[in-house]
């Protein structure tokens, strides 16, 4: 009997204590657009992974208020439910005490408390080092360590650090976090992610992936790896817009750099049928297409990715962009050309 008390006492400190944490909130639109009347407005919670029915759009313009124990990252989705005339768009934000305006053309915050404001700025910094992703990865680090216990912090980790670090690099990331948030549904999604990658991360064997060539014959991933050639593999789709600017801007060139070099070969590795896509491109390399599996065996849920595979089918690189694929090639290469 006292143990039930003792127990029951406990969650009533607990309770107590978390009304006592409690803040309320306000987000509003910061100019109206009547062409978004009647447009559903959603409010979905980045962290727990929750989302919140808020209602039509009235007067044109957003007016969320709610109550919360703790800040954290959140986006709202304006959609329209007229299939004749679909819209969509959402803005981001860090909900914390106090009022929040957005706004609906920068789809941002413009002003709000201390956490929208370093929101902004985080942001603003990424988009400055777009072509830098070694210093892009610096300042996220660096606003997470500042920012581990509030919802900034969380936006960080699974917006960013989610899609760029290595699987150690989260786990020493998270480690600083206490019970309740790793739990969180947002958060605990990409730790089981993390855990699943290991298997696919550099150092490790390749595992096999099988599809179709462009022509339509069966072929494996291990028709390519393991035969003594450094191999340039490029995961994407035809839907996605930035696998075809890195195709086209990044790939293609570095291709016609290396195409008589008979220690690298180029290969795709593409999600859907990307047939007309390559033709269309002019892509000369070889491709495995519709290899759906292909994102859940390597955890690429953030295309397009680059991975470079050694000589013996040893993921050497992964995660690569821009720029980190010539640069990691030329390395090899100047290494093997050493005396």
């Amino acid at each position: 009997m006292k143990s039930i008390i003792r127990i029951l006492t406990l969650m009533l400190l607990i309770a107590s204590n978390l009304e006592a944490n409690a803040f309320e909130y306000r987000i509003v639109s910061n100019s109206a657009d009547t062409t978004l009347n009647g447009y559903d407005c959603i409010m979905y919670n980045m962290s727990d992974a929750t989302t919140s029915f808020i209602g039509n759009i009235q007067n044109g313009k957003i007016e969320i208020t709610g109550k919360s124990n703790r800040s954290f990252p959140a986006f709202i989705d304006v959609m329209s439910n007229n299939n004749d005339n679909p819209k969509r768009f959402q803005i981001k934000l860090i909900v914390e005490p106090g009022i929040i305006t957005v706004d609906y053309n920068e789809r941002f915050p413009v002003s709000g408390g201390d956490l929208n404001q370093k929101y902004k700025d985080y942001i603003n910094k990424l988009n400055s080092l777009a072509t830098n992703p070694d210093s892009q990865n610096k300042v996220w680090k660096d606003v997470f360590k500042e920012n581990y216990d509030n919802g900034l912090g969380e936006y960080v980790l699974i917006n960013d650090a989610g899609f760029s670090c290595s699987p150690n690099e989260w786990t020493d990331a998270i480690s600083i976090l206490d019970d309740e948030t790793k739990a969180m549904t947002g958060i605990s999604n990409i730790t089981e992610r993390m855990e699943n990658i290991k298997l696919t991360w550099e150092g490790q064997p390749f595992i096999d992936l099988e599809g179709r060539s462009i022509d339509g014959k069966p072929v494996k991933l291990s028709d390519f790896l393991g035969k003594g050639k450094y191999i340039i593999a490029d995961f994407w789709a035809s839907w996605c817009g930035g696998c075809i600017i890195e195709a086209r801007e990044i790939l293609l060139p570095l291709y016609n750099e290396y195409k008589e070099n008979p220690d690298v070969q180029f290969i795709g590795i593409a999600f859907d049928d990307v047939k007309e896509t390559v033709e269309k491109l002019e892509l000369p390399w070889e491709q495995i297409i519709s290899c759906e599996n292909a994102m859940y065996i390597y955890s690429t849920y953030s295309i397009p990715e680059i991975v470079i595979f050694a000589p013996d089918g040893t993921i050497l690189h992964r995660r690569l962009h821009g720029n980190e694929t010539a640069n990691k090639l030329h390395q090899i290469l100047d290494t093997l050309n050493e005396p």
